[in-house]
């Protein structure tokens, strides 16, 4: 106890940094302009709060040092991105999207369990998921009237759909709330009421409606995955479980005929795409967008290695792609300044081999404390994040950066085992 008293001596500090907390995971659902705000004020806490040795000998008790070099790792991909760039205006802006990697683990790893404790994680996440039902269901509204008003169906598909954040993200999000709300309803089914069960219930079938709805593409493949993950794990935890198991196979089995069989908007998407890919070559003068996102690749490969082992830096990697698309004639690409649509290349691109290591590295890392730890939601955020960003340049936004950093120390803190605090 005396150590906690020497660490936070004021709560009032842990209050601040608490309440902002509370208030990043329930605006980040709906919009990212206040999440800079958010950061830059939780940081200023955490600098005003000061006791550095203190926070560090914390981290070192409870063994999170090497998360927290990890998780801030990736800031050094921008510094280094910005010092090998021409167009530094463009690479500086950077800083700002990349706050909360710093700001997430370094404000959050040094706090006690007695403070930040599992409970508050817990609240914390559930806020998020609340915050993102909340959106799908304003989602479905908006769509119905807006069909009421002109009979179009395709209000209810992808990008007329979703209207404050492209499909995929929103789509991430949804996804990472849907199995939130699923494992607190299998681990907390006895304390719930009859009622609650069945709300939670009426939220899974929500949020899944609203990835059908939002028709990405990435995130449909990406939930099948889980789903397959989490069939098992429902399985193999207790035989209480396998009739949920059971019925969550039956779901996926359902979902799968119903796109095998079904005339919609995502089947045609996914039939689409399909087609694109069977052909195993990119057609430059297409404008699909399968074949757009083909074409980003194979351009962004061909510029990366071109700057092999450092890369082009962060500032210019978008007007490298945009000469190589003029030098090679890609059509679909001239004049959109894309980025590389994926973030392992974006990576290659523009920090060469040190940057796409240090992404590999914090991608992977969540994944490997997840099956060491046997979390099945941290694995479950992992192969999101993993998954993802194959068809994203996630971290070049701030939609897919302030989700990342934040759940991804939540969910960190919370797989941790139980520690003894340190002694005075």
């Amino acid at each position: 106890m005396n150590a906690i008293a020497g660490l936070f001596s004021k709560n009032w500090h842990f209050n601040i940094f608490f309440a902002l907390l509370l208030l990043s995971a329930a605006t980040l659902p709906f919009t990212t302009y206040l999440m800079l705000p958010i950061a830059m004020l939780m940081l200023l806490n955490w600098i005003i709060e000061w006791q550095w040795k203190n926070k560090w000998q914390h981290i070192i008790a409870n063994k999170r040092g090497l998360a927290l070099i990890i998780f801030t790792l990736i800031c050094l991909t921008v510094i280094y991105g910005v010092t090998i760039s021409y167009n530094k205006g463009h690479a500086k802006s950077y800083f700002d999207c990349y706050l909360w990697f710093f700001t997430a683990p370094i404000v959050m790893l040094p706090y006690v369990p007695t403070l930040l404790t599992k409970q508050r994680i817990r609240q914390t996440l559930g806020i998020f998921a609340a915050g993102t039902t909340i959106h799908i269901l304003v989602l479905f509204c908006v769509a119905l009237y807006r069909f009421i008003l002109t009979g179009n169906h395709y209000f209810f598909f992808y990008g007329s759909f979703s209207l404050l954040y492209h499909p995929t993200y929103i789509s991430m999000y949804a996804t990472l709330a849907f199995y939130i709300v699923l494992y607190y309803l299998y681990n907390k089914r006895k304390a719930l009421s009859t009622g609650l069960i069945i709300a939670l219930t009426a939220v899974l079938a929500l949020l899944f409606a609203g990835i059908i709805c939002l028709s990405s593409k990435a995130a449909i493949l990406v939930f099948g995955v889980l789903t397959i993950l989490w069939f098992f794990y429902l399985l193999k935890t207790t035989k209480k479980r396998v009739i949920g198991g059971i019925c969550l196979g039956i779901f996926a089995l359902g979902l799968f005929l119903f796109m095998q069989k079904s005339d919609s908007y995502v089947l045609g998407r996914f039939h689409n795409t399909v087609k694109q890919l069977s052909q195993r070559h990119e057609n430059p003068n297409s404008y699909n967008s399968t074949q757009i996102r083909l074409s980003t690749w194979k351009s962004s490969w061909e510029v990366a290695q071109n700057n092999l082992p450092w890369g082009v830096g962060t500032g210019d990697a978008i007007d490298e792609l945009s000469l190589h698309a003029i030098q090679h004639n890609y059509k679909n690409l001239i004049g959109h300044r894309f980025n590389a649509h994926n973030q392992y290349l974006q990576n290659l691109l523009t920090t060469g081999i040190p940057g796409i290591i240090i992404l590999l590295i914090y991608c992977f890392y969540p994944l490997v404390c997840g099956i060491k730890r046997h979390d099945i939601l941290y694995s479950s955020f992992a192969l999101i994040l993993i998954l993802n960003i194959l068809v994203e340049s996630m971290f070049e936004v701030r939609a897919g950066v302030d989700f990342i950093a934040i759940t991804n120390v939540l969910l960190y803190l919370r797989s941790e085992p139980e520690h003894k605090l340190p002694m005075a």
